[in-house]
Formats: structure tokens, C-alpha cells, sequence
């Protein structure tokens, strides 16, 4: 329902489901469960149709409470899912700094719990950021890392997506050789 409603509509059917298993978790004390919807409670305002300033903010909220009860827990996972999508909301509002150090940060926790699935996206985030600053070596560098996770893994969907973003960028040219000598 989330995918098919994907920036369509409202996401209120989604939304519901979401907060009923939040709801379901909450009463038995589910942690890992509970951070894992709220951060999807949260996607759903953030994904709706046009969503506001405020829905925004709601999103932000609860994917914020999501990683702090991800953190406490030590559900690397989850709370990757949660640091990837704040760091997407400052990276959306201009912030590249917090934006890197929040998609490089996911990537570590992801890294961490080994959740290879999911590598290559996060590698790709990280090299969004490095081509926004304008640094297309590093940008390569991680889209370059990304479609092999994605080839690793055989996800065509992946490599498509890694193939275009190295497109995007500039291959490097050859490399000079630096003087070992003292300059002149």
C-alpha cells in the first residue's frame, strides 16, 4: 500500500497501518519493532502528496524518536534507517555538512550490523553529497563502490541506478606525477 500510495496520495491508508503496528508494539514493549514504525509512521508523511512544512516536521519527529530508542538499543538497523532520512531532511533544507556526516554515518550502521542489502543506496547518498559539494573524484569514488555492492549482490534495480549516478560524474583523467624532489 506504502508503494503503491508512493508521493500519490495522501498516505493515510498506509499511515493507519503503520500506527497500528506502533500501537501493537508500543503495548508490549517491542523496542526494536517500535523504532522500526515510527521511522515507517514517519515516511509516511514524509512521502505523501505534497506534503507540507508541517508534515515534514512530523516526519523529522518521528524518525528523531525512532533513533533515539534505535541508539538505546543498540538496533544499528533501525537506527539507520532513521539517521539516513534526517540526514536526507538537511540535506533537502541546504545543510551538506550534516547532511554527509548524517548518510555517512547510516552507511557505518549498516556496515555494522552487516546489512549488505542496503549498502549500496546508502553508498550512493554518501556520493550525492560529495557531487553536490562539487567533489566528483569522491562522488565516483562511492557511486563506483555502489554499483559493486549492487553487482555483488545482483540487484539490477541497484545497478541501474549506480550506473546512472557514475554517468553523472566525470571519470577521472590520468593522474600526474607529483615531483619527489623539493620545489624549485
Amino acid at each position: 500500500i506504502y508503494s503503491r500510495d508512493f508521493r500519490q496520495t495522501s498516505m493515510a491508508e498506509s499511515r493507519s497501518l503503520f500506527e497500528q503496528a506502533l500501537r501493537t508494539r508500543r503495548s508490549i514493549d517491542d523496542r526494536r519493532g517500535i523504532a522500526e514504525s515510527l521511522f515507517h509512521v514517519g515516511l509516511t508523511w514524509e512521502n505523501k502528496k505534497d506534503p507540507s512544512a508541517e508534515e515534514l516536521r512530523r516526519a523529522r519527529a518521528s524518525h528523531e524518536e525512532a533513533l533515539a530508542i534505535g541508539e538505546a538499543g543498540g538496533f544499528d538497523i533501525e537506527a539507520s534507517y532513521a539517521v539516513r532520512h534526517l540526514a536526507g531532511h538537511k540535506l533537502d533544507a541546504g545543510d551538506l555538512d550534516a547532511a554527509l556526516a548524517g548518510f555517512e554515518r547510516s552507511l557505518e550502521l549498516r556496515l555494522r550490523a552487516g546489512y549488505h542489502i542496503y549498502l549500496a543506496p546508502a553508498l550512493m547518498a554518501v556520493g550525492d553529497v560529495w557531487k553536490a559539494r562539487g567533489n566528483t573524484s569522491k562522488a565516483r569514488e562511492y557511486f563506483e563502490r555502489a554499483l559493486a555492492e549492487a553487482n555483488r549482490l545482483g540487484a539490477t534495480g541497484l545497478q541501474d541506478t549506480a550506473r546512472e549516478a557514475l554517468q553523472s560524474v566525470p571519470a577521472a583523467g590520468p593522474r600526474r606525477r607529483r615531483s619527489r624532489g623539493r620545489p624549485c
